[in-house]
């Protein structure tokens, strides 16, 4: 049981700890948006060793997984800004069967043009191999090799996916598979090595190969720690200390700490997985682009329901003793209530009663910043147009 009163408890682990462990956890990852969230989304009630192993072994799993690389992307894809060239995320699209090298593996990215990018680095341990970039501990020496495929001879996407390389590979050995000779772009690319002749001949193989084997990995309650993680950071920030000692917390922290597959199915947590299908109110509820949060609160149960930006989503019951805790963010925004997350604008709107929300996605009066945010989202076919009827001026 919880008695927060003596110095501080993290709200991950249950023990006591000196004030001088504390730490800021961004509930919802800074990798995701969470710096530009509002700021019942942080918490400090966190030790800085949960912290530490949420981030890596959570945080992670979830947002260096293919499917959440592609959310991460069209989060800010579609709010390009087509007359200044900022770099936007990649997308991760696993990893080559094919070893480059005992010690190496090869994996594939996608750019924001639909570039082939190849990134060679260091294995891993088992248990961090399969990320995208894989352990980032270890990418702070090993910062790999990247090489880029372009599929256009547009100026803007050119120098847009290089930006994305350099900001996303920083400081990662970069070079081209095309030939340019003009300045503005080779000034970005590294000098030819041995090594660097090995890794082209091994690309060369897998570009002409008749099958390309590439895969990628994630376990088979993907997101579960995940979601188990943010209902116990939002749980607290929305009932205080009070919930930290219900039972349904104390198994959202066994989830966390349970490395097993098997024993963490056998945990009786409710919610909605990633994968499951959408309906189509669920559907309604997705701001195109945005990370959308609707937080609710019914009878016993509070529940949180997360919105991506392609309209893939996922829920967790919060707590199902509800009505035993009081909130104050329940009274101040009623028992619905919504938050749009904008990591591609660095930007949040909200909160928000949920019943404007729907009112506002029916086509009645609208919430004005995010319709005005709204009006600014770009289809690739629109922003393609824009790009064009630029570069013709």
């Amino acid at each position: 049981m919880f008695d927060c009163n003596n110095e501080f408890c993290c709200i991950y682990c249950g023990e006591y700890k000196t004030h001088d462990e504390q730490s800021l956890e961004h509930i919802w990852p800074s990798g995701l948006g969470g710096n530009y969230a509002p700021d019942f989304f942080r918490t400090d009630k966190v030790c800085k060793k949960c912290n530490n192993i949420a981030g890596l072994f959570v945080d992670a799993e979830f947002q260096k997984s293919q499917p959440i690389s592609a959310e991460l992307f069209f989060s800010f894809f579609h709010f390009l800004d087509c007359k200044n060239i900022e770099a936007v995320p990649l997308i991760f699209m696993g990893k080559s069967r094919d070893a480059p090298d005992n010690d190496e593996v090869c994996e594939f990215w996608l750019g924001p043009s639909n570039e082939t990018i190849y990134y060679f680095r260091k294995n891993d341990e088992k248990s961090l191999n399969h990320l995208a970039k894989g352990n980032p501990i270890s990418r702070r020496k090993d910062k790999g090799r990247v090489y880029i495929d372009f599929c256009t001879e547009n100026f803007y996407w050119i120098l847009l996916a290089i930006k994305s390389v350099n900001v996303f590979f920083k400081k990662a050995q970069f070079r081209s598979l095309c030939v340019f000779d003009d300045p503005k772009f080779t000034r970005f690319f590294d000098h030819e090595t041995d090594q660097s002749s090995k890794d082209r001949e091994f690309i060369s193989l897998l570009k002409f190969s008749k099958t390309r084997h590439s895969y990628f990995e994630f376990p088979l309650d993907f997101g579960l720690r995940f979601q188990a993680k943010i209902a116990l950071g939002f749980g607290y920030k929305l009932f205080g200390e009070k919930y930290l000692n219900s039972d349904y917390a104390d198994t959202f922290r066994v989830c966390l700490k349970e490395g097993s597959f098997q024993k963490r199915n056998e945990l009786f947590i409710y919610g909605k997985s990633l994968f499951e299908l959408s309906n189509e109110f669920e559907k309604i509820l997705t701001v195109p682009g945005c990370f959308t949060f609707h937080f609710g609160r019914v009878f016993d149960e509070a529940y949180l329901s997360v919105y991506l930006p392609t309209g893939k989503n996922f829920q967790i019951a919060i707590s199902n003793e509800a009505n035993k805790f009081s909130s104050d963010i329940f009274d101040r925004y009623g028992n619905e209530f919504a938050v749009v997350l904008v990591p591609g604008k660095k930007m949040f709107i909200g909160p928000f009663s949920s019943s404007k929300y729907y009112i506002h996605k029916q086509n009645g009066p609208k919430i004005s910043e995010l319709n005005e945010l709204e009006t600014s989202y770009r289809t690739r076919e629109q922003l393609e147009y824009e790009i064009k009827r630029l570069s013709e001026i």
